[in-house]
């Protein structure tokens, strides 16, 4: 399992933050392998170019935001909660 954080460019011209969570891939009846993948949209938006000191100061908290909430989501998996356990 793997969780990264990740952004989009929405039409608003603001960036969107979220969380794309990896939990492996199959291979499906056709033999082709499907990623499982799963999105949490955190609702926190970043200035593309910020104009002033207010933006700058919303982005980077923002952003300190989303990197919180990224930790606590690798320390509950590193805690067992999804069911995986590391070997080492």
């Amino acid at each position: 399992m793997k969780i990264e954080l990740k952004q989009k460019k929405g039409k608003s011209g603001k960036i969107s933050l979220f969380l794309e969570i990896y939990k492996g891939s199959y291979i499906d009846d056709e033999g082709k392998r499907k990623h499982i993948r799963e999105y949490e949209y955190l609702k926190k938006y970043l200035y593309e170019e910020p104009q002033n000191a207010k933006e700058r100061k919303e982005n980077r908290e923002d952003l300190e935001f989303a990197n919180n909430v990224l930790a606590i989501k690798r320390a509950e998996i590193a805690s067992g909660k999804y069911g995986l356990h590391n070997p080492y």
